[in-house]
């Protein structure tokens, strides 16, 4: 088997996010599990009336938890209930990043009782992607050169090339070039 150098090429290219992620959270509170549930979806009606005027801006939205649990209070060392609150939380993926101020503004008002985000995304299509791929190869081309005029060799063919997260085979995950005496 012919030796191998394996070196890491690193890269950064910074770019402009290409979407955003907005979690928003409506709750009702009720004396029953059905008071706080009504409650809730009030607030959701009032949110998906905010979110449908916005729908060209998303890519999609999603509904992801509704939940009803106790709402509890500590007392002579025991937890008690004193009624219900339902939380419904959408996640909303924004593609329009010019409507996602008036969004983040309107939603509050509407009811909303949390926002989180938004969480930053770059498209795998981004550009940005192919840059940074051919600066970390050339990268790695520059570590492995000298890995092999320090070692008095010089450089064959690549082995191979994995990226972090696609799986390796059982290789490390980082490119290794052969070397040629």
């Amino acid at each position: 088997m012919p030796a191998e150098v394996m070196v890491r090429g690193e890269a950064e290219v910074r770019t402009l996010p290409d979407r955003a992620l907005i979690n928003v959270a409506i709750e009702g509170e009720g004396t029953t599990q059905q008071d706080a549930f009504r409650r809730a979806s009030e607030s959701a009606s009032r949110i998906d009336a905010v979110v449908e005027k916005f729908a060209a801006a998303f890519d999609r939205r999603i509904t992801s938890s509704v939940v009803v649990r106790p709402k509890t209070r500590w007392k002579k060392g025991e937890s008690t209930t004193t009624g219900w609150i339902a939380t419904r939380t959408t996640s909303l993926d924004v593609k329009d990043l010019t409507a996602l101020g008036r969004l983040i503004s309107e939603l509050p008002g509407a009811g909303a009782s949390s926002l989180q985000g938004p969480f930053w995304r770059v498209d795998q299509s981004n550009d940005a992607y192919s840059t940074a791929r051919r600066l970390a190869a050339r990268d790695a081309y520059r570590r492995a050169t000298a890995y092999a005029d320090a070692l008095g060799l010089r450089l064959g063919g690549v082995s191979w090339i994995a990226e972090p997260g696609c799986g390796t085979t059982g290789r490390s995950p980082r490119g290794a070039m052969r070397l040629q005496e």
